[in-house]
């Protein structure tokens, strides 16, 4: 079945360790909050740490669709950030981000371990990946002990270019795909990890960035239903 979201925004980023208390407060309280439950389209904003790869915080915004993420009252608080994102977001360090349309997707479940895998695709072999990710390889995950969702995102070129648009911090860098597998535990989530190998990847049109980045959940924000279903 079909998730409601079919569009994301993921965040990387280090934060130096003398401002990780108060990055973290600032961002659960404030950052996710005003995005999520102030900006029309969003459903669910969620935050992760790492324990294998880095950076060391990911957070992932996700919408109904790639035009929130274009839209003017997001736009504007990329361009117009309150005086605590401006004390935070420039201290971001080894920064990645992820614009992106989800293009494939199998079960509905939030899991407490996931996995992302950044990708690169090979120019001309996109809607042949899509297919093997879609048709194969989601649901063989998802058909793992444990895996309870599987997500396939790429980029939205028109979405970054309105997202990076007068943004205060221009030295991150963006990826063009990736791969998120969500399951309940850390151990069921090492299960199914060869079923990202990289080799069969790279022969369906893919080039993994480096190995998957295993992170825990550690916060999750949904917008209200009516809130959803008033903005559609």
């Amino acid at each position: 079945m079909a998730r409601q979201s079919k569009a994301l925004l993921a965040v990387w980023t280090d934060i130096p360790a003398d401002l990780e208390y108060a990055f973290n407060e600032w961002y659960n309280r404030d950052h996710m909050r005003e995005r999520i439950l102030g900006v029309p389209g969003f459903s669910r904003g969620r935050r992760f740490v790492a324990y294998s790869g880095g950076p060391k915080y990911l957070a992932v915004y996700e919408a109904g669709d790639a035009a929130v993420l274009m839209s003017e009252p997001y736009c504007r608080l990329v361009r117009n950030p309150d005086p605590l994102s401006r004390t935070f977001i420039p201290r971001f360090q080894n920064t990645i981000k992820g614009i992106c349309d989800v293009a494939a997707e199998a079960g509905e479940a939030e899991g407490a371990a996931i996995a992302v895998l950044p990708l690169t695709r090979i120019a001309g072999r996109e809607d042949d990946l899509r297919a093997w990710i879609a048709d194969s390889l989601l649901p063989a995950l998802v058909a793992g002990h444990g895996v309870v969702a599987a997500r396939y995102a790429v980029k939205n070129a028109g979405a970054l270019s309105a997202g990076t648009s007068g943004h205060m911090r221009p030295t991150d860098t963006y990826i063009d795909a990736l791969l998120m597998v969500e399951a309940v535990s850390e151990a069921d989530l090492m299960d199914a990890l060869p079923l990202l190998d990289a080799h069969e990847l790279s022969v369906r049109g893919a080039q993994p960035d480096g190995e998957p980045r295993l992170l825990d959940v550690i916060y999750t924000l949904h917008v209200p239903q009516r809130a959803i279903v008033q903005s559609g």
